[in-house]
């Protein structure tokens, strides 16, 4: 899946048997807990949305599928 120009890409994936956040596909940080990922990518995309990005926000599900989510309260978008 590619990402539109000018947006920037977050995505929260499991790997390792831990949580770990891309952020415009560079490591962004590991974390023991899929919420403390999440978490952290709001707060990364709400950061980066204040400076004027523009932000997508993918989440890994239980089955493997990456999952749009709101950058603002990580709901999934369909």
């Amino acid at each position: 899946m590619s990402t539109a120009p000018g947006v920037t890409r977050i995505v929260v994936v499991q790997c390792d048997g831990a949580w770990q956040m891309l952020c415009a596909g560079q490591d962004a940080g590991r974390f023991d807990f899929s919420v403390d990922a999440v978490d952290a990518a709001i707060k990364t995309a709400k950061s980066r949305m204040a400076k004027g990005e523009r932000i997508e926000m993918q989440v890994q599900d239980k089955s493997g599928h990456l999952r749009r989510v709101n950058p603002v309260d990580g709901g999934e978008l369909h």
